[in-house]
């Protein structure tokens, strides 16, 4: 990917819009000012003119994980430098969240709070307007499965709650898939235990990304080696968690030398476009498209369209 045109833009997109909040770089509204080191940091609208934002942060002896509030003025709701989301034993990071839709998030990350560094899994925390924690302290288990989860994507079921995804190894760290689980508003996990299998193809399945169908159901895509190069795949995963395309995804691209990157959009008609990075060309990559329709169908070439 050539990072060399996220700046291009974001000067684009100052240059169309106007600034909300302080315009001056010394006094620009800080999200925490912390010792030590602050990462991963994700965003999300809270609905109602303001935003969430999550990150990892190090200013105790372990990664744990921080959100705070703001409103649409730019005023931090919460406490000065954030409130912890999880600050158990060992590192979590990774941070993703997602609003809940009646002014409260959802942030989901990767927790390794256990003894054994193999042992990497997913949990999650829900906090209402006012920065109050709805579930347990340092959050519930959306997959403790022994063995590595990570690269987790979440987004809203449209029911107080949320859909997470993740990349998962308990079937052999050479085989990597995908698993998905449904959490309701209350914490409770709404499909079977550490989650329902996505994909189970051989090799690597990786980087999953996620959008929901706004049905309660989501669309899933990720990297795939199942081929030998990087495909791209693709599956929707509907309320009540079962696959509703084919096992193991549908083909978003295969052709020859890697796809990876992708990202998606609902197209109004409860199907799907995604568009991806493509190597097809040789060296240079090239951006590709293709859309799906409600039954998983693709609509367009085989392999998809050039951008």
């Amino acid at each position: 990917m050539n990072y060399r045109t996220i700046p291009i833009l974001f000067l684009l997109l100052v240059n169309l819009a106007t600034a909300q909040w302080s315009t001056d770089p010394a006094t620009n509204t800080p999200v925490t000012v912390a010792t030590e080191n602050q990462s991963d940091p994700v965003i999300a609208s809270d609905g109602f003119g303001g935003s969430f934002v999550a990150w990892s942060d190090r200013r105790g002896q372990t990664l744990d994980i921080y959100i705070q509030h703001f409103d649409n003025l730019g005023t931090p709701r919460w406490a000065t430098n954030g409130i912890p989301s999880c600050a158990a034993a060992g590192d979590q990071d990774h941070p993703q969240i997602t609003a809940d839709g009646v002014g409260g998030v959802i942030v989901c990350w990767r927790d390794g709070r256990g003894t054994d560094p193999t042992n990497i899994d997913i949990f999650a925390q829900h906090f209402d307007y006012g920065g109050n924690a709805l579930w347990p302290s340092d959050g519930v288990p959306v997959c403790n499965e022994p063995s590595r989860q990570s690269n987790p994507a979440i987004v809203s079921d449209n029911a107080g709650g949320a859909i997470i995804v993740w990349e998962d190894s308990r079937n052999g760290v050479n085989n990597t898939d995908i698993y998905a689980q449904r959490v309701s508003a209350s914490g409770t996990m709404m499909w079977q235990v550490n989650g329902n299998p996505i994909t189970r193809a051989t090799s690597f399945q990786q980087f999953p990304s996620l959008i929901s169908d706004g049905l309660g159901g989501a669309f899933v895509a990720w990297k795939d080696t199942r081929n030998g190069n990087g495909d791209v795949f693709a599956a929707h995963v509907n309320a009540t968690g079962t696959n509703t395309w084919l096992t193991n995804g549908v083909s978003v691209a295969t052709d020859s030398n890697s796809q990876e990157n992708q990202m998606l959009l609902t197209d109004g008609a409860g199907g799907l476009y995604v568009v991806w990075e493509d190597l097809r060309n040789g060296a240079d990559d090239n951006l590709f498209m293709q859309r799906f329709n409600a039954a998983g169908t693709a609509q367009w070439l085989a392999n998809g369209v050039q951008i």
